[in-house]
């Protein structure tokens, strides 16, 4: 059975915050996922490991079946490696953020054996060896964070130590260097549709085309989408409820339609973790998901929502890692 998951980066949020739970997932009109909802079942799950970091290389690994022992603990060398710079095993990678009294020329300056590839005025990532660790994160003129070194993962089209012509066919389609990162890193083709962007101005419908041409010749396709993430973060509600729309009708629509037709395909739709509009942070808590095939025995939820999952015969999975055996 061919397989697609969507990942749509903090699409959901938390019911404690807004009246009557209608969050932007309960508020967003998705009929799709609500169809999908209905055809199969839905539940919770915990996507970040007690003591991991609350963040998308921790969850989006995790839904994909690492352990986690194999977690990183920063985003830092994934993001280099999507970035494609080149990183040794006895380097750190982390992301840097520069105060407003400095510029990036003076840092260079001041740390010449480190690199620093900036992302925008103030935010990058930067590579340093052990011994301007220590000064680096010292610095008041810059905060380092989320680092690590470059580590080995296992292939995930071999989880099981298949022979080379059982591997899984798989492909993981986006745009944020993070999630390019975890493709390389872990086996799975990478695509980047035209029109992508990381953000809520992001290309859903050339998503969608690049999914549907994926699954004829992949057994897994995995679609990671920002843009909700992205609005969370500027705490913009309204370009929140209208991402999750314009997923639904540009690349939910499609696996619908697909679903309807084909009998051999399986839906996961996911929020990889909460990012709430009130604070514009990441959170741990469990996050709705849903799953459907034709032969599923079905549930009584009705929408796809966190509130409706929570009622869902999936329950609430708080060791997904251990249930990927």
């Amino acid at each position: 059975m061919r397989q697609v998951v969507v990942i749509c980066d903090g699409m959901a949020d938390s019911t404690a915050d807004f009246q009557d739970g209608m969050t932007p997932m309960a508020r967003a009109q998705s009929p799709n996922m609500d169809f999908l909802a209905r055809m199969g079942r839905s539940g919770c799950l915990h996507t970040i490991p007690t003591g991991k970091y609350v963040g998308s290389e921790t969850a989006i690994l995790t839904i994909l079946g690492y352990k986690p022992e194999e977690l990183p603990s920063g985003r830092g060398p994934l993001e280099a490696t999507g970035l494609g710079l080149d990183i040794s095993s006895e380097t750190y990678a982390a992301r840097y953020i520069l105060s407003e009294t400095i510029d990036l020329e003076c840092i260079l300056h001041d740390y010449p054996s480190c690199r620093f590839h900036a992302l925008s005025d103030r935010t990058g990532i930067s590579l340093f060896q052990d011994d301007c660790r220590e000064r680096l994160h010292a610095d008041p003129r810059l905060k380092i964070w989320s680092e690590d070194k470059k580590r080995s993962f296992r292939d995930f089209r071999n989880p099981n130590n298949k022979d080379i012509s059982q591997w899984t066919s798989a492909a993981l389609i986006g745009k944020v260097p993070l999630v390019k990162g975890i493709a390389m890193e872990c086996g799975l083709k990478w695509i980047e549709p035209d029109g992508a962007t990381g953000d809520i101005d992001t290309d859903y419908q050339n998503k969608g085309t690049a999914m549907i041409g994926a699954i004829k010749n992949h057994d897994i396709v995995i679609v990671h989408i920002e843009a909700c993430d992205a609005a969370s973060h500027r705490r913009d509600l309204k370009s929140k409820i209208k991402a999750i729309e314009s997923i639904d009708s540009n690349i939910i629509s499609l696996l619908r339609k697909l679903y309807s037709r084909e009998e051999d395909i399986s839906v996961a739709v996911i929020s990889d973790h909460p990012t709430l509009c009130s604070s514009g942070t990441h959170s741990r808590e469990a996050t709705p998901a849903l799953i459907c095939f034709k032969g599923i025995k079905t549930d009584s939820v009705l929408f796809f929502s966190e509130k409706e999952a929570k009622n869902g015969s999936l329950k609430e999975i708080s060791e997904l890692w251990e249930t990927a055996e």
